[in-house]
């Protein structure tokens, strides 16, 4: 499957994709969300290829699988719709796989106000 927007691209993981993998599924900061038992962290670069292996094997019927999904363009459409909420900006906080991650935020109380006046 290889499917592209404006901003992401969703495609086949690759081999040259390994080292990025490997870096993803060896945070258990990720892993902790992948399954229902305790993560299990990737441990080296062969178990990353073995991984891309996996991915195509279990990816044969589209759209049912395992993508990479890339980012194509920034995220500024998303932040303006968060803007359009009245949200609060809390700017970058966290660097991400070699982007930036911009935080939002409203109250629950915040929300409900805002609920009444619409």
């Amino acid at each position: 499957m290889h499917l592209e927007t404006d901003r992401l691209l969703i495609r086949p993981w690759r081999h040259e994709d390994a080292a990025r993998l490997l870096d993803i599924q060896s945070r258990v900061e990720v892993v902790k969300w992948l399954g229902d038992g305790e993560p299990v962290l990737m441990k080296d670069l062969d178990e990353a290829h073995r991984k891309v292996d996996r991915y195509a094997e279990l990816s044969t019927s589209p759209p049912l699988g395992f993508w990479a999904i890339e980012r194509v363009a920034d995220n500024v459409p998303s932040q303006a719709v968060m803007r359009g909420l009245d949200m609060e900006d809390r700017g970058i906080v966290d660097t991400w796989y070699e982007g930036e991650s911009a935080c939002f935020v409203m109250t629950a109380e915040r929300w409900t106000d805002q609920a009444k006046s619409d």
